[in-house]
């Protein structure tokens, strides 16, 4: 296969820069041609410089979807009228291959050309009406029913964020366009090209540009490894759109079992957590479902909305696990960040740079021991009136301290800092145990001491569930395994 990339890479970059150009190798279709080449020769064909009046998405696709073939740009990135093909064989008759490849990309243009000459003949809004013809789902209804859920999850998202109106009308004439390019000519025939054309014809109807742009992002990533929306109102738009289309699948039952998602769910949820990410969106999850859900005029109960949230913390973690943080750590951080996954990526983040420092250790077995003695027996809150020793003081002090300072930074977001704060706890619940017995025999003094340990706990779950982070020296086998025994042998070492 290296020997096969090799060979193409350098024939077609030989090949574009006879005509003082670059090929445009898409890694798709390179790694398709690879698999299904065994001897590859590459060879270049041209067409009418006509064509290039065709916007160059169109072109591309025509390309590289339709034909296999690799663009050719020049310098400037600019298409120029040739293209690149790749056949299984020798160098032998290249001439008449290159004439068969030429005929039937010609044919292929034209129609592109007819369908955008036909669609142009209407402006995008126009086509808004057909809309109601097109299904969106079978239990769901038509695409002109959900463009009219976009449009008021769009506002409700605008309220929530407290967006300016420039944006706010941006992003709601965006929702009501993104979806009228499905009944054009040409997403009929090129179906890769929706939310493209939507882009160009809105472009060409003189629309803002950021509502343009907004039709063109909506749908990324439309695959793995395809780029988030860039910009807001575009990523904006794609979150409504994708939360319509989790809540109303899920709604009706249609979850994703197995390696099965005919909906593209999880696409949809990856697409929703890395929005989420890129606009830094503190937003509650739960309450965007709920709107989401009074759009399709259900009464879906509690367990759909449920379901949703719990789908997308499940993306969020395998994401964050593919980005190298420890699952333990990831789980930790999600446990204590209900709905709002922007907070439990950050803890997740803090979580994992802070488990590399030595304090990591002190403050596992600070909370492991205060944590492992609570029971129910713990007084509903602390009376210092009933503090025998001074230990039992400082730690109530700092317990209180420490969570002021605690939500503070959390608040903020800065959850890196929030676990430095909660180091202070370290030694206060050691001397406890060493100056008392925390299960004293009197039933008053054992509830407040109790008491008194879960007012520390509480402080450390202000950021996370240390409960959830493995650190026993029989945790499984892992890439960072090693790493992962080292921290054991300090926590050891800290008892």
């Amino acid at each position: 296969q290296d020997e096969r990339r090799r060979v193409i890479v350098q024939q077609t970059t030989a090949l574009a820069k006879q005509v003082s150009g670059v090929p445009v190798l898409d890694s798709a279709l390179l790694d398709e041609l690879i698999m299904s080449t065994e001897h590859p020769q590459a060879l270049r064909g041209a067409f009418d410089r006509e064509f290039l009046t065709l916007p160059g998405p169109v072109l591309v696709t025509v390309m590289q979807h339709h034909q296999k073939y690799f663009a050719i740009e020049d310098a400037g990135r600019r298409l120029l009228p040739y293209f690149l093909a790749v056949r299984d064989g020798d160098a032998r008759h290249l001439a008449t291959v290159r004439q068969g490849h030429e005929w039937v990309l010609r044919a292929r243009l034209a129609d592109a050309r007819f369908f955008v000459q036909e669609d142009r003949k209407h402006r995008l809004e126009d086509y808004l009406p057909k809309l109601d013809g097109l299904l969106f789902q079978a239990q769901l209804g038509t695409m002109a029913e959900k463009t009219r859920r976009l449009v008021a999850l769009a506002r409700h998202v605008s309220g929530l964020l407290l967006l300016d109106g420039r944006t706010t009308e941006a992003l709601l004439r965006a929702a009501t366009l993104c979806k009228a390019d499905l009944v054009t000519k040409m997403v009929g025939e090129f179906p890769e090209l929706q939310g493209v054309i939507g882009q160009i014809y809105a472009e060409l109807d003189g629309e803002p540009p950021e509502v343009a742009r907004a039709i063109g992002e909506h749908y990324r990533p439309a695959r793995a490894g395809d780029a988030a929306p860039k910009t807001q109102v575009g990523a904006l738009l794609g979150l409504v759109d994708k939360i319509d289309t989790l809540v109303g699948i899920v709604g009706v039952g249609l979850v994703p079992t197995g390696s099965q998602d005919p909906y593209g769910l999880r696409r949809a949820a990856q697409g929703i957590v890395e929005i989420i990410q890129m606009l830094r969106l503190r937003m509650p999850l739960r309450a965007l479902a709920e709107a989401a859900a009074a759009g399709y005029g259900r009464r879906w109960g509690p367990e759909v909305l449920d379901l949703v949230v719990d789908f997308l913390r499940q993306r969020l973690r395998a994401m964050l696990i593919d980005q190298g943080v420890r699952y333990d750590l990831v789980d930790a951080a999600v446990a204590v960040s209900g709905d709002d996954l922007l907070a439990a990526a950050d803890r997740a983040q803090a979580l994992s740079a802070f488990a590399g420092r030595p304090e990591f250790a002190r403050l596992y077995v600070a909370y492991d021991r205060a944590s492992r003695i609570l029971s129910a027996e713990a007084a509903s809150q602390v009376d210092p009136e009933k503090f025998e020793v001074p230990a039992e003081h400082r730690l109530h002090e700092a317990a209180i301290r420490v969570s002021s300072r605690v939500r503070t930074a959390t608040a903020g977001g800065d959850y890196l800092n929030a676990l430095g704060e909660l180091l202070a706890l370290t030694e206060p619940v050691d001397r406890i145990f060493d100056a008392v017995l925390i299960m004293a025999p009197q039933p008053a003094v054992r509830a407040n001491r109790l008491a008194l340990l879960r007012l520390a706990v509480e402080a450390f779950r202000l950021v996370a569930d240390f409960s959830k982070v493995v650190v026993a020296s029989d945790q499984p086998s892992t890439p960072d395994g090693e790493r992962r025994a080292k921290t054991t042998k300090k926590v050891q070492a800290a008892r």
